[in-house]
């Protein structure tokens, strides 16, 4: 996209209403679950607002959804997507149908509406914005990644919360299949997330530093699952974490850091980024851990590299000279030392 007031205007507006539905979705869903929550002994913030700041509040979650539309493209289409999402959070977390009870629907619908819904809606936005009509293959094989990626985090998600689940009577998929079954299960789906982003790319048919990102990233959850499938150990918790950090933070500035490279301009933006959507204390710990392996790549590169280099260039001359009869080492003279011998004669 060209670096323009216009279109950092429609960037911000976009990051405005993504705001929205986030705050939106959550604030139903913590509404609707204000009994379940105090059955399980689970910590529901709206409890802690009077009636007055919860209506504020879910004032300011419309507001923040829609009136970024009144400047963002729109189409039918567009308003059915949004639709579709509302509707996604209010059958997921109404007392009819709360389908968040079904052990298995509930699973596919905070996928559609956590993951799904908004990457096809931002699709097609951006679409219009950029005047591209049609859906692209790699779009179909994406999106099939994605979803997989959402079955992974609500399934991780219970995973942690089965005690809480158990307490409040909402028989989730751990609870119903046993927390080591749903294990295997997760496994699956990451080979499944890695197989249809890894497709994505190859339909792509193009190759630049976002692709090489995302496919790198594909790549390492794939042998990652390979790994934890073949010594059966899957720490929900420290494998999620890898995986999500790659996705939620370093896949989006490197994404920034490509359009920067097409036009320098959107480097502008790298400092906002890391200052407001980029955790501190992830570069807190890079800073650290460079600190701290300092002294190690200065020893790597003024010995082993330079060692490497020497082989590299000294072999093939001491194996050149003995070829003419001359023998480096017996003789206790450097290549230079020869030639320059020669030369004099």
């Amino acid at each position: 996209m060209p670096f323009s007031t216009h279109t950092i205007l429609l960037t911000l507006l976009s990051l405005i209403t993504t705001v929205g539905f986030a705050s939106l979705g959550y604030f139903i869903n913590e509404f609707f679950d204000k009994a379940s929550d105090a059955k399980a002994g689970k910590l529901n913030k709206l409890t802690f607002l009077s009636p007055q700041l919860q209506a504020a509040v879910f004032l300011s979650a419309v507001v923040l959804t829609f009136i970024p539309w009144v400047w963002l493209p729109s189409t039918a289409l567009s308003w059915l997507l949004i639709g579709m999402q509302i509707l996604l959070f209010l059958v997921y977390s109404l007392p009819f149908p709360r389908l968040k009870e079904s052990t298995y629907l509930s699973i596919v619908i905070d996928s559609l509406y956590a993951y799904l819904v908004p990457l096809v809606l931002s699709f097609y936005t951006f679409s219009l914005i950029a005047g591209v009509t049609g859906i692209p293959a790699w779009f179909y094989l994406f999106g099939a990644s994605v979803f997989f990626i959402g079955l992974r985090n609500i399934i991780i998600h219970q995973v942690n919360d089965v005690m809480k689940d158990k307490q409040s009577g909402i028989m989730t998929l751990p609870l119903v299949s046993g927390v080591q079954s749903t294990k295997k299960i997760l496994l699956a789906i990451l080979l499944y997330e890695a197989f249809f982003g890894l497709l994505s790319i190859v339909a792509l048919m193009k190759f630049n530093l976002v692709v090489l990102v995302y496919g790198f990233i594909c790549f390492s959850i794939a042998l990652r699952a390979i790994r934890i499938a073949m010594k059966s150990d899957f720490d929900p918790q420290r494998d999620d974490l890898f995986i999500n950090w790659s996705y939620l933070y370093f896949f989006p500035l490197f994404t920034l850091v490509a359009a920067g490279v097409g036009n320098p301009f959107w480097l502008l933006l790298l400092p906002l980024h890391l200052t407001f959507l980029f955790p501190h204390y992830l570069i807190d710990k890079a800073i650290l851990h460079l600190r701290r392996n300092y002294y190690k790549v200065v020893v790597f590169v003024s010995v082993e590299v330079r060692d490497a280099l020497s082989k590299m260039v000294n072999y093939p001359l001491y194996y050149a000279f003995k070829l003419f009869g001359i023998d480096l080492k017996k003789e206790n003279k450097s290549a230079a030392d020869v030639l320059l011998g020669k030369r004099k004669k």
